[in-house]
């Protein structure tokens, strides 16, 4: 697990991951510190974001057009072996 609760989320680790297989990640829904959200990283966009499947909405999404920036608003990452 890489946790970064207290700092920012590290992208070049989180693309490193991504693109080996989907990596589920931490993050706060409508930008609420008490909502914690899980959501799986599954790819990339054309534009480089995140391509990111959200199981509550049962969508994919750029992660930056529903959570915002992810250094920002990704607090951990599961890597599932």
């Amino acid at each position: 697990k890489y946790d970064w609760t207290n700092r920012a989320a590290d992208v070049a680790t989180l693309r490193r991951l991504v693109q080996q297989k989907p990596i589920i990640v931490e993050t706060r829904y409508n930008h609420n510190e008490s909502q914690v959200h899980y959501v799986l990283l599954v790819g990339f966009t054309p534009s480089g974001d995140f391509l990111t499947a959200d199981p509550w909405m049962g969508d994919y999404v750029p992660f930056t057009s529903r959570f915002g920036s992810a250094p920002r608003w990704i607090y951990s990452a599961i890597e599932w072996r």
